[in-house]
């Protein structure tokens, strides 16, 4: 079958109407300012960026990872753990969530639980040296406090 003159130019209306929704800020450029935003140690504005990219995509454990670590530059630990645990429920077998939700207990001084927490995660990534080092510091600390730290009650 061959295309006509305005076939050919409902074909190119169409690519060009494509390429316009595709200009709009998607997922992965929110994540990328975020990061951006992130390594000039803005926070306030990584957050920004993630909410972004969380509500493009709610289903990426990454963002709501990445989230989690500028929350905790800010000290907004109890929303780094909120995402940490968001991250974990939907990726369980990635290491990150639970990384990121160690070093948020460990930053309240949660030492039993920052430590149950970095178990897991050095389980699912024991070469992971980030998580190995942390974890020696969380139990190095829980045991100069003397026990487990803060807890809920």
């Amino acid at each position: 079958k061959t295309q006509t003159r305005e076939d050919t130019a409902a074909a190119t209306m169409q690519a060009a109407n494509n390429e316009q929704v595709s200009a709009a800020p998607t997922e992965c450029e929110f994540k990328r300012q975020g990061n951006a935003h992130f390594a000039a140690k803005e926070y306030v504005k990584a957050v920004a960026a993630y909410n972004k990219a969380v509500k493009a995509n709610p289903d990426n454990a990454a963002l709501y990872s990445n989230r989690a670590a500028a929350f905790i530059h800010l000290e907004k630990e109890v929303k780094a753990i909120k995402d940490a645990d968001m991250a974990i429920q939907l990726k369980p077998e990635w290491a990150k969530g639970y990384f990121r939700k160690g070093a948020a207990l460990s930053a309240l001084r949660k030492w039993d639980e920052a430590v149950e927490v970095l178990k897991k995660a050095a389980a699912i990534e024991p070469a992971s040296k980030e998580i190995n080092t942390l974890l020696r510091d969380v139990m190095k600390k829980r045991k100069e406090a003397g026990g487990g730290g803060k807890s809920d009650s």
